[in-house]
């Protein structure tokens, strides 16, 4: 990402809230005073900015949007400007989710600018990241965060020109730094997996508001577990656990929409594996699809005709999608994958 960085004379067009203090300056980043900047104005881009293999806390959500509801927000966000004029969250993603979540119009926010030479500043930045997000009530960040971390420094060319020992030795450095709360031994656990050089994957934790957004995609826009007249099928939009259970409900209880064919109804579903890595990502998907088969040949009243996976990783950006393709005699069939992660 490329940070432009403010003039002094520069400042965005918005009103100043006055009801916070402004924040102090460090050695490697300004601020602005606070604003209040409307929700519309400001990109996300959670998965890119987020420190935490985890990139999202669906229970740190609801405390925070409870928090916020009855008390008011303790601490503004941090927002940085793009070269492009696009204006991203830099620290305080679940107080922005919970801001949306809550239907607020607008979120007290500072704008953050890094100092350092322009090839230094996504380093800068990235230190300023780890520091900024690693506060209470968050939980603690983890070993697998801390090993991101070291990546992530590597990727950005900190450690260009260092010998081994002196890349190792920074890299404790940095750790220390950023990862107070580790003890030594914890450090070393650390050390041992990034000299492997086997980078951890980023995995994505969904709420509702997320799933909504995958299926708005591909355009359905029913409710889940309700009929999507649309597509002519049941939507189901779910954790996989749920979405399994959803099926199975509307096969034997949900009743067709007045005017709807039986023939005009299937099941459509949106699901995603809640898992961390690939290899057990993949085994959930697979063992799903089994199942979905065994209920397509058995089900008395409709069947699964799509399924599409939602990314459970950063890395991936699309749906996998599934499509039931019936025998000749139209007694069996089988599901065919449509679409590969990239």
């Amino acid at each position: 990402m490329n940070i432009r960085i403010l003039q002094n004379n520069e400042s965005p067009n918005y009103e100043i809230n006055k009801g916070y203090p402004e924040r102090e300056s460090t050695d490697i980043a300004c601020f602005s005073p606070c604003y209040d900047v409307p929700i519309s104005d400001i990109e996300y881009r959670h998965e890119d900015n987020q420190v935490r293999m985890q990139t999202k806390d669906p229970n740190h959500l609801a405390d925070v949007a409870a928090s916020i509801n009855s008390k008011g927000l303790r601490n503004p966000i941090i927002l940085s400007i793009d070269n492009n004029g696009v204006i991203v969250v830099e620290s305080g993603h679940h107080r922005f989710e919970s801001y949306k979540f809550l239907e607020k119009k607008s979120i007290p926010a500072y704008f953050v600018t890094y100092k350092g030479e322009p090839d230094q500043i996504a380093i800068i930045r990235e230190e300023f990241l780890q520091q900024e997000n690693n506060h209470l009530p968050v939980k603690a960040m983890t070993l697998k965060d801390a090993e991101k971390y070291l990546f992530k420094m590597k990727k950005l060319g900190s450690f260009v020109g260092l010998s081994k020992d002196e890349e190792y030795t920074k890299c404790e450095q940095l750790l220390k730094k950023a990862y107070t709360h580790l003890s030594e031994s914890k450090i070393g656990n650390v050390m041992k997996a990034y000299k492997k050089g086997v980078e951890p994957p980023s995995y994505r934790n969904y709420v509702a508001a997320d799933r909504k957004e995958w299926g708005k995609k591909y355009e359905y826009t029913a409710k889940s577990t309700t009929y999507d007249f649309n597509h002519k099928c049941f939507y189901i939009n779910a954790n996989l656990d749920n979405s399994a259970k959803s099926v199975a409900t509307i096969d034997k209880y949900t009743e067709i929409p007045t005017g709807v064919a039986k023939d005009d109804v299937s099941i459509h579903v949106f699901c995603n594996t809640g898992a961390k890595d690939k290899t057990s990502a993949d085994q959930a998907k697979e063992q799903f699809i089994t199942k979905m088969n065994v209920a397509n040949k058995n089900f008395s009243r409709f069947q699964v005709k799509k399924v599409f996976f939602m990314p459970d990783l950063v890395s991936q950006i699309d749906c996998e999608i599934y499509e039931w393709v019936p025998s000749k005699d139209g007694k069996t069939g089988s599901f065919n994958k449509l679409q590969k992660d990239t």
